[in-house]
């Protein structure tokens, strides 16, 4: 009447903690309970986290990456975010300002998932909902949390960081490589996305970088990947996902 849960390591099946939480944030399935187990883990220095829409991918490595940061159990000194810069429809044009300010809206997605794992404090919830980032703010204004254009990230070589990129399925294999390259000692690298929601008109869900890392990863010691299916989003986002 009971169930385990195990991951293969090397011929042989390891438990895994069914009860495990990175930074607040507490798996709601056995497929997330996988997932961060293997962001946890520092032998694991390639992840891909596959799955559609809803299915917690990106609150799930920021929580991993944030209980990771400058402690003991891990040693990374800061958090990059990265994702290819591709419109849903028609572009919305010129976006003026700095680096940061140019990337801002393509980084929302991580700012929503910081604003759940960090949220404000009392005297900040008093203040009004604009102010809710402003328990992880410092962390972007310190440079701990870092976001990289993927243009400029060639030449760059990042140690002891803990790089996400979301939305990998709109890049080529070319940049997902120089993407991966770039990782120095004590950096670990996490991708994720879904085939099924390829954006780029040159990619499909056979061609894409993430596919392509998972397949030619496979079988060894430093990668890992799971796929989640199960959305945890919404009904509504469940359906969507599945039926549109």
């Amino acid at each position: 009447g009971k169930t385990h849960l195990f991951r293969h390591d090397k011929g042989k099946c390891v438990p895994i903690d069914k009860k495990e939480t990175h930074c607040n944030l507490k798996a709601r399935n056995l497929e997330q309970t996988m997932a961060l187990n293997l962001l946890g883990r520092s032998d694991i220095e390639l992840c891909c986290i596959i799955g559609k829409a809803g299915t917690g991918k990106t609150i799930l490595a920021l929580g991993s990456a944030l209980a990771q940061l400058g402690n003991e159990a891990g040693y990374y000194d800061r958090i990059i975010l990265t994702k290819p810069v591709v419109d849903v429809g028609r572009g919305i044009g010129f976006l003026p300002g700095g680096i940061g300010e140019k990337m801002e809206p393509w980084m929302q997605s991580f700012f929503d998932n910081l604003d759940q794992l960090l949220p404000p404090t009392g005297s900040d919830k008093e203040k009004g909902a604009h102010k809710a980032e402003s328990t992880w703010l410092p962390l972007l204004e310190s440079g701990v949390i870092e976001i990289q254009p993927i243009n400029t990230i060639r030449g760059r070589s990042l140690s002891r960081s803990f790089m996400i990129i979301d939305e990998a399925q709109n890049l080529t294999k070319h940049e997902v490589k120089s993407i991966i390259t770039r990782a120095a000692e004590g950096t670990k690298v996490i991708l994720m996305g879904d085939p099924y929601q390829v954006d780029n008109p040159y990619l499909d869900k056979n061609n894409n970088g993430l596919v392509y890392v998972v397949e030619r990863m496979k079988g060894q010691n430093c990668f890992g990947a799971t796929i989640l299916k199960r959305s945890e989003r919404s009904r509504l986002s469940d359906l969507a996902a599945d039926l549109l």
